[in-house]
C-alpha cells in the first residue's frame, strides 16, 4: 500500500489573513529541519483521527517553517471549520512529507499566474522559486472583494507584477482576452475552484501542449452515475475479504475495516489515497490519475 510518511509538528503561529482565511505556521517537533520541498508542494494535515485535509505550502524552501492558509467553508465537510475553531498555537499534530503534485517548470522565460480566491495559496512558492532566475512574472489575482485578497504585502516585495481583479468593483478579469494570444516561451499556471479553472481551461485550450498547468481545489461536477459496480476486495496483509457495495467507495470500506490509509479530499482529486493494486479490473472514478497510472 502506498502511504505518505508523517512527521510530528508544532503549531507555532496562527494569523488572520482575511475575514475567513487563517494562516497556520508549523515548525518541527522532533527534528531540527523539515524536508526540502519543491514549489507547488502540498501536505496532508491530520487534525485528528478520521479528519485529514490537503493544503498547499505557501512558502519558499524554509527548512524551519511550513505555512498553509485555510479558508473557512461552513458548508464543507468539517476540515476547515476544525482548523479555524479548534487548532491552537503550541499544539502538536502530524503532517505528511510534502508532495510536489503541482510542480513548476523553470524552462520558460515568462510566466502568467491566475489565481481565483483561495487558489492563491500555491502561487507564492512559484514566485519565490523563480525570483532569482530573471523571469518575467505576472499574477492575475481574482477575488470578489479586496478584503479577501491575501499575501499582497508579501508579493509586493517580490519581482512579480500583481494585478488584482475585484468582481464586486467591476474589475472582473477578461480571461478570453488575456489568453487569446500566447506570447512565445510563456507558461500559464492557474488555480482555483472547478468553475474558475474550467473558464481558464477553455480560454487557453489553443495553447500548445505542455505550456499550461493547473490545480483544482475540488472535484468537477458529477457526470451521470459516479458510483461503480459492487465488488470484492482482498487485503493480503490482513487476510480480510471486504465487500464493496455500489453505494460505497473502496476508501470508505478500508477505513471501516480499520486500515490506516492516507486520504484528504474524498473526491478523487488529491492523490492522497492511492494504493497498489495487485490484480483485478479497476473502476476508474477519480479526477487525477491517467488511465496508464
Amino acid at each position: 500500500m502506498t502511504v505518505r510518511l508523517l512527521m510530528k509538528v508544532r503549531v507555532d503561529k496562527i494569523s488572520t489573513l482575511s475575514p475567513d482565511i487563517k494562516e497556520i505556521q508549523f515548525i518541527p517537533a522532533d527534528r531540527e529541519f523539515f524536508p526540502d520541498c519543491a514549489a507547488g508542494s502540498n501536505i496532508i494535515f491530520r487534525m485528528k483521527k478520521g479528519l485529514s485535509r490537503q493544503y498547499s505550502l505557501c512558502n519558499h524552501r524554509d527548512p524551519r517553517r511550513y505555512r498553509i492558509a485555510v479558508k473557512l467553508d461552513p458548508s464543507g465537510r468539517g476540515g476547515s471549520q476544525f482548523a479555524h475553531e479548534h487548532v491552537r498555537e503550541n499544539e502538536h499534530y502530524f503532517i505528511s512529507y510534502p508532495q510536489p503534485d503541482f510542480s513548476l517548470s523553470s524552462l520558460f522565460s515568462e510566466y502568467i499566474f491566475i489565481a481565483g480566491g483561495i487558489g492563491i495559496t500555491p502561487i507564492p512558492s512559484f514566485v519565490y522559486e523563480l525570483a532569482d532566475k530573471d523571469k518575467k512574472m505576472t499574477l492575475h489575482y481574482c477575488v470578489r472583494h479586496q478584503r479577501e485578497a491575501i499575501f499582497l504585502d508579501e508579493l509586493s516585495r517580490l519581482p512579480v507584477n500583481v494585478i488584482l481583479h475585484c468582481s464586486e468593483d467591476g474589475e472582473r478579469l477578461d480571461i478570453n482576452k488575456l489568453l487569446n494570444v500566447r506570447t512565445r516561451d510563456t507558461a500559464l499556471y492557474y488555480c482555483g475552484s472547478v468553475r474558475f479553472n474550467q473558464s481558464v481551461s477553455g480560454a487557453c485550450s489553443h495553447w500548445p501542449l505542455g505550456t499550461t498547468y493547473s490545480e483544482n481545489f475540488s472535484a468537477p461536477p458529477a457526470q451521470g452515475n459516479i458510483m461503480g459496480d459492487p465488488f470484492i476486495a482482498e487485503i493480503p496483509r490482513s487476510g480480510h475479504t471486504l465487500q464493496v457495495t455500489a453505494d460505497k467507495t473502496l476508501l470508505q470500506v478500508l477505513l471501516d475495516d480499520g486500515v490506516d490509509i492516507d486520504y484528504a479530499c474524498e473526491a478523487g482529486t488529491c492523490r492522497s489515497c492511492i494504493i497498489d493494486i495487485i490484480s483485478g479490473e479497476i473502476q476508474h472514478k477519480d479526477h487525477c490519475l491517467t488511465e496508464e497510472e
